[in-house]
């Protein structure tokens, strides 16, 4: 970052060294939310603008790691205009967490059609997303860039089973 010499900055200002493992925001940074970190599914890498732990309160944060980069979906409408393509690619956490979302309601909506559903909690939710998680060898976790790994809905149940 280039600034002026003089007159810009008040004495004594001075920037601090950014750390990339505290950028997870409110609320992702709360225990009961469940936080989805970013990966490429074609090139199998984080995607480097997700966001990574720990918390500031030291707390293991992101949960869960989903495809968030050129998700083929649905488009939005813009205002009362139906869209030019009804599907585009769109990369991001927001498509990670839709992702993520859709895989915990296929989850919730199995649990209702067991002969006897369980009742299921936020905290219950992490805990099947954790234990159907891909883990890469060699790699300890959870760990602030992947938290337990990547999300895998069968092998979600496949533990139910």
């Amino acid at each position: 970052m280039w600034l002026p010499v003089d007159g810009f900055l008040s004495p004594g200002t001075v920037f601090l060294d950014p750390d990339p493992y505290t950028t997870l925001t409110v609320p992702s940074t709360d225990e009961s939310v469940i936080t989805v970190s970013t990966y490429d599914a074609y090139t199998g890498s984080l995607f480097i603008n997700s966001g990574r732990g720990n918390t500031r309160t030291g707390m293991t944060k992101p949960d869960i790691t989903a495809p968030g980069v050129s998700v083929y979906g649905p488009a939005s409408a813009s205002g009362n205009l139906p869209p030019l393509n009804p599907y585009i690619r769109r990369t991001g956490s927001s498509a990670a967490a839709a992702i993520t979302a859709g895989a915990v309601a296929l989850l919730l909506n199995w649990n209702q059609d067991q002969p006897s559903p369980q009742f299921i909690t936020n905290r219950s939710v992490k805990d099947y997303l954790t234990r159907g998680a891909v883990r890469q060898r060699g790699v300890v976790y959870p760990n602030r860039e992947w938290g337990y790994g990547t999300l895998n809905l069968y092998r979600i149940f496949e533990t139910l089973m």
